[in-house]
This record gives C-alpha cells, structure tokens and sequence, in this order.
C-alpha cells in the first residue's frame, strides 16, 4: 500500500514541535507495513520584504526538501499565505501548484493507492483536488485547528471546509469532542474517531534527567506544563495559583512569554518560575519524570497529547473542563478538571493533590491504566491502517501495490 502525506503539519528546523504528533504516526504506519512515498509538508513564501521578521526569515531558509531519520522523503515547496491568515478560504487554490509540483515528482514512475492529508483546509482541498488527476481517495485527519478555530472564520472559510469534508473517502476526528463539534455543526462526511495513542515505554535523557534531578533539589513541590506560550494554554492562572512551596517549570516558547516573565515578577514569584523555552519533543518525557504534578488548563484543545505523556510518566494532571479527550480527561478518576481561566479553580486542584496524597495515588493508577488499554499508538495506527483497508475496498497491506508481503 502506498500512501501520499499531505501536511502543514511537521516538523521544520525552526519549529521541531510542530506536527512532531504526524512524523511519530508516520513512522508507526510504516513499521506495520504502509510505504509512505513521502511528505509533503508546505512552507509559506519567504519574500525578502517581510525577512527583518525572524519568523519569515526562517521560513526562506529552511531546505526544499529533506530526508526524515527513518528515510521518509519530504517535500517542503513554498506556498504564499499572508499575514494573519487573510484570505485563508483561497488557500486551496494558491497552493495547488506547488504541491501538485511537488507531488509529480513524488509519484513519478510510481503509483500511489491513497492520499491522506493532515487537515480540511488548506491540505486536504488541495489533496482533493490532486486526486482527482491520480483517481485515488483521500483520507483527511482534522486534529483540532480545522474545526475549533478555522471554522470560525466566517462563512467563506466554513464553506471550503464543509466541502473537503464531504468529498473525503473518510474522515478520521482525534477526539470525541471533534465529534461533538461535528454533530453540533451538522457537518455531512464519513467519521471516524480515532484518538492519539503513546508508545508504552518513554525514552530519557540521562543528561538531561541528571541537570533536572540538581535543579529540583532545591525546591518543593515541581508543577510543570508543556505547550505553547499562547493566551490558549493557560499558563497565566497556574503562575497565579502556586502554592508558597510549589515551583513552576514551564516548558514551551510563544508570544505571551514577555507577559508570562512580566508577571511572575509582580507576583513576586520569579525567583519560582523556570523558562525553558522549547525543547525538543522528546526531552518532554524527561521533564516529566522530574515533575511532581502536570497543571495545564489549557482551552480550545482538541486532544492533548502532553496529557497522555504526563500520565504515562505516573504524575497527576489537571486540566480544563470541558476540553481535551473526554474518555481520556475524567474528573476525579483520571485527572482533576478545572474551570477556564480560573486561578482559583486551579489552586483548589493543587490543594487538594497536595493535602490528598491517596487522591493523587488514585488518578495517577487509574490514568496509567487507561493510557495502556485505550491509547497506544499501536491501537491508534492498527485502526488508521484498517480505515486505509476500508476505503481500498476492503484490500489488506499485501493486496495492494507496494504493501508489505
């Protein structure tokens, strides 16, 4: 079975985070047998006006095409797109011919059996697009951005979304709550939720693990959250809910670091707060086995990944109401859920860990176990595989071109 990977979503060298969720799918795909051909994860064009912007002027440096650890191919052709995202519903059509471009050479005296295109717009109305020529089915994955922000940006934009959703031979959502939006949208496609799953076993940095064991031996109780330094992720209400013996490690970079730093100096709390800025994914694991509690209220959060790695690393998470993986994220059995952009609610949280260690014993077992049983990426890939079989007619790996013997 050969497969095509459309994605804006992937890692590039000034932004090892984005995406890193897609390369680890990619690779787990391939160990079971799919031969992706390649990648092709588009960059904005870098025009030389805009390059005093370190942001753009990273764009324009980063390579035409590069070559994954595990040998994927990817293809990063530069596609136009302006500041603030105006005039996002024409994006399909501005980007078709860099992809299309990028994508003749992939498929070039070869053949593909299937495209799967990592969001609605602008991926997948181009990947539609181009199977149309190659005369073979799409498969969209819609982690979030698709549903719970581009949507809203008028009807214009709902309108090119909807579209790609109903053309696409399948349509896997990462979350329940992707379905609920879907449900609530009446939007017509054919769904599958197929949440994110985790390897069972986390890598450390001994390196790491050794500076990070040095640096909380002179604190208390460590909190950390991991994420994007956004108005989004909540890190301004557990700066504002630390206890007097909690320490706040908070890994992550954004626009809202400056605010960040600024306030914990009013809070008189700087002396408590660590920055780290960035971190490759995965130092994420080793900063977790270093944590004493996982805080991240984050809103507009599709799934969560970050969840998944903190109950594996055997701390208590909390989170926000109403947000994330339902099945995932349950209030006093698997995590305690706060209210949105409450300082009070989160403190209430850190209390009750802190005073409640049988509490804290309880989410952290039961979270462990339902991280094993339902969340695996092996699960997450068999059935993202399965969907694969499906739309080819019901044809396994072996009885498609390229798949595996």
């Amino acid at each position: 079975m050969r497969v095509l990977i459309i994605s804006s979503l992937y890692p590039k060298s000034y932004d090892p985070v984005l995406g890193c969720f897609v390369r680890i799918e990619v690779a787990a795909i391939r160990s079971m047998g799919v031969d992706v051909i390649g990648v092709i994860s588009p960059i904005p064009l870098s025009p030389r006006l805009l390059r005093r912007n370190p942001r753009w002027r990273a764009y324009g440096e980063e390579a035409a095409a590069v070559e994954d650890p595990g040998g994927v191919r990817i293809l990063q052709p530069r596609v136009p797109i302006l500041p603030g995202g105006f005039a996002f519903p024409l994006y399909g059509r501005l980007h078709a011919p860099a992809i299309r471009k990028a994508a003749a050479g992939l498929i070039s005296g070869s053949s593909v059996d299937l495209i799967h295109a990592h969001a609605a717009h602008p991926d997948g109305t181009v990947a539609l697009g181009l199977a149309q020529a190659t005369k073979v089915p799409v498969v969209l994955t819609i982690h979030g951005q698709d549903l719970l922000r581009s949507f809203r940006r008028g009807w214009a934009a709902r309108r090119v979304i909807r579209r790609s959703i109903a053309r696409a031979a399948r349509v896997i959502l990462v979350s329940s709550r992707l379905r609920q939006v879907v449900e609530e949208e009446g939007l017509e496609g054919r769904f599958e939720v197929i949440p994110h799953g985790i390897s069972p076993e986390a890598l450390l940095d001994s390196n790491l693990q050794g500076k990070l064991r040095a640096l909380r031996s002179k604190a208390g109780r460590i909190i950390l959250s991991v994420g994007a330094l956004s108005g989004l992720k909540g890190q301004e209400w557990v700066l504002r809910a630390l206890g007097p013996g909690d320490e706040y490690w908070i890994v992550g970079d954004g626009p809202e670091k400056p605010r960040l730093k600024a306030l914990s100096r009013s809070l008189g709390i700087e002396g408590r707060v660590r920055f780290f800025g960035a971190v490759d994914p995965s130092k994420v694991s080793t900063f977790m086995s270093a944590a004493d509690v996982f805080a991240l209220p984050s809103i507009g959060e599709a799934f969560g990944i970050v969840y998944l790695e903190a109950m594996r690393a055997g701390i208590p998470v909390i989170a926000c109401r109403g947000e994330g993986e339902s099945t995932l994220l349950r209030h006093e059995e698997t995590a305690l859920l706060v209210q949105p952009s409450s300082a009070e609610s989160v403190s209430e949280a850190l209390r009750r860990l802190d005073e409640d260690p049988e509490l804290a014993g309880r989410l952290v077992s039961r979270a462990g176990d339902l991280v094993k049983r339902n969340f695996s990426m092996d699960l997450q890939c068999r059935k993202i595989v399965a969907v694969y079989e499906d739309v080819l007619g019901g044809k396994r790996l072996s009885e498609v071109s390229g798949g595996a013997p």
